[in-house]
């Protein structure tokens, strides 16, 4: 082809390239004995200026150097953290050490516009799930951006963000003119998601009020007829259109809070709303499900399981997904005292979001409160004495 069109012979060139040249993931491959680490440490989250990691036990002894060179060939990061052992504490809050850069935790980040100041060895974080948390605050709650209070074809609706985190919903909706009632049982979570309200310019007619107590209390003093003060109360009753529960690892356990929760005389004519749960199953819970669907199984009441799909041979991709669905709605329906059967009730929606692990998902459950567990009569204690419940009679 050269001769053809009178081009002149290639000269050939050596160039050799150092470690200025290479990215990360070429570095590390030349450092580490693949031999002993098997796999290269390549992905991390990213929060605000700092890299988050999850050696394997392996890799450990080089995680100083994994540590500087990702520290090297990502002009943004500063600090390189790895945790350093499972979550065990009730606040979700991350066990770091930092092995590269600064020491220092509090951050920046941005998402979709919003601006989240916080502390990543104080509080809970996941970049992972910025899209979700846009998609729920824009399709779910009928709330845009600078559109006042009016949200997708509907007025904006009010909001109790039972565990609230940082603010990822509360923030985003109130900017958009959303009521919020937001709470964390993390006191830090609380401060920062005051100060990220500010720091985004909620209109004060609109500031959500934010609350630092156990999501089923809050849930509890959302119902009460009280005035606002220093002791926690809300203003209640309030009238909500939906509740969500951003705590994937226990989040489940707080629907039975919903349970003869609601005063019939003051949600007289109107819906009750929706809770909207994040959860995590795993194979256990399909594995589980299919077991009760082949048996037969039994409603929250004693009685056998309307209508549940039997799984049967291999199973399938869809088929373990649809398990591990029904494993959820059967795990709200327990904790609710009732199924989502009948007339007039609403059937629940589920939807995936994110793989975890190779047998771990994180899953959306959101369903419409059922009147039979809104009005339920239950037993009450003494120190409830000024809710919904200790209006009715103990069954």
């Amino acid at each position: 082809i050269l001769g053809e069109n009178g081009l002149p012979e290639p000269v050939v060139h050596t160039e050799t390239l150092g470690y200025e040249h290479l990215g990360a993931l070429e570095v590390l491959r030349q450092l580490l004995p693949t031999a002993i680490v098997g796999d290269i440490p390549t992905s991390f989250e990213t929060v605000g200026h700092i890299a988050h990691l999850n050696l394997k036990d392996e890799q450990l002894p080089y995680k100083r150097l994994i540590g500087r060179v990702i520290l090297e060939k990502n002009d943004r990061i500063t600090s390189v953290v790895n945790k350093t052992k499972a979550i065990e504490n009730q606040f979700r809050v991350l066990p770091l050490e930092v092995i590269a850069g600064k020491d220092e935790m509090e951050t920046m980040v941005v998402q979709h516009g919003i601006r989240y100041k916080l502390n990543y060895a104080e509080v809970y974080w996941n970049s992972r799930l910025e899209h979700e948390h846009n998609r729920l605050v824009r399709e779910v709650f009928g709330a845009v951006k600078g559109s006042g209070r009016k949200g997708i074809g509907k007025k904006c609706s009010v909001i109790l963000d039972m565990t609230c985190g940082v603010g990822p919903f509360t923030v985003p909706a109130a900017k958009a003119g959303c009521k919020v009632y937001a709470n964390d049982l993390n006191p830090k979570c609380a401060e920062y998601t005051r100060m990220n309200c500010r720091l985004n310019k909620i209109s004060e007619d609109n500031l959500p009020r934010v609350y630092c107590m156990d999501a089923r209390e809050f849930v509890r003093r959302s119902q009460r007829k009280d005035v606002v003060g220093g002791d926690g109360s809300m203003g209640g009753p309030v009238l909500f259109d939906h509740a969500v529960i951003n705590l994937p690892a226990s989040g489940l356990e707080f629907v039975d809070a919903f349970r003869g929760a609601f005063d019939r005389t003051v949600w007289q004519g109107r819906r009750l709303p929706y809770v909207h749960c994040y959860t995590f199953v795993g194979k256990q819970d399909m594995e589980t499900q299919m077991q009760t669907s082949d048996a037969g199984g039994e409603d929250p009441s004693g009685g056998p399981a309307p209508n549940r799909p039997a799984a049967r041979g291999k199973v399938t991709s869809e088929e373990g997904t649809n398990a591990a669905f029904q494993a959820v709605v059967s795990r709200v329906e327990t904790l609710l005292n009732c199924t989502f059967d009948g007339d007039g009730v609403e059937k629940p929606a589920l939807r995936e979001v994110r793989d975890v692990a190779p047998n771990k998902r994180m899953v959306l459950i959101s369903f419409r409160v059922p009147e039979k567990a809104a009005f339920a009569e239950i037993a009450v204690d003494a120190s409830e004495s000024d809710s919904p419940r200790s209006k009715k009679q103990k069954s």
